[in-house]
């Protein structure tokens, strides 16, 4: 009988043993165990990482947007008063032509022939006063000093009237034939270039118009973008 209770004794003690040496063995299997907590805590880590730089990112490109917005304004003003300026400084450059040529330069060349009809009347004025003195100093019996010292200074204004007349012709040819042409040209040329620089500041002003649309379009399909990823981030917590 007490062998019999020994034996049962030491098969309870067995099943205990048995039991305890198991049972680490069988919470590592449990999927709901320890371990996989571990596993689950880096994942929700990962995902707040990422929403953050998310939200970091897309505040970054709104202050992008923000700057584009002020460029493509500052970028406009200029544009336009470009087109202003280039524009004012054709008008004054035509209306500088204008007058030149139907006014500045005609009333040169009147200027100029009244001069030559000046150098003309003096040097009539002074052979008629030359042709007076001979006749005077013909007729009349002076010292020889005193008519040498009179007929030389009517001669010598009679010379210099002559001389007048061909320095203020060769003045009105230079005039007409070259200053005048000359002038008008270089008048015409510098409208030219301020033509060109308007249509320049106009071309200039529709790039600038793409350009503002370019960049604000990029900066708000950014901030689209950031926006999307962030929200489907944010569901699959």
């Amino acid at each position: 009988m007490r062998n019999r209770w020994a034996i049962v004794a030491l098969a309870l003690s067995a099943i205990v043993v048995g039991g305890l040496v198991l049972q680490p063995s069988l919470s590592a299997l449990d999927p709901v165990g320890p371990q996989a907590a571990d596993n689950e805590k880096p994942d929700a880590e990962d995902s707040a990482t990422k929403i953050k730089s998310l939200e970091r990112k897309l505040a970054l490109a709104a202050m992008k947007l923000e700057q584009a917005q002020l460029e493509a304004e500052a970028g406009l003003i200029a544009a336009q008063a470009s087109v202003r300026q280039s524009g004012e400084e054709l008008a004054i450059a035509q209306g500088k032509m204008h007058q030149y040529r139907e006014f500045d330069s005609k009333r040169g060349i009147e200027e100029s022939r009244l001069a030559l009809l000046g150098s003309k009347d003096r040097a009539e004025e002074a052979a008629e006063e030359l042709a007076q003195i001979d006749l005077m100093y013909k007729d009349q019996d002076l010292d020889d000093r005193t008519a040498e010292f009179v007929i030389k200074r009517g001669r010598r204004n009679a010379e210099r009237a002559a001389a007048h007349i061909q320095l203020e012709e060769m003045a009105l040819a230079a005039l007409t034939e070259h200053e005048v042409p000359r002038e008008i040209r270089q008048h015409e040329l510098t409208v030219s270039q301020k033509q060109i620089a308007v249509e320049t500041a106009k071309r200039s002003l529709q790039s600038q118009l793409l350009k503002n649309q370019i960049s604000i379009a990029s900066a708000e399909s950014e901030i689209a973008g950031l926006r999307e990823e962030l929200e489907q981030l944010r569901k699959q917590r």
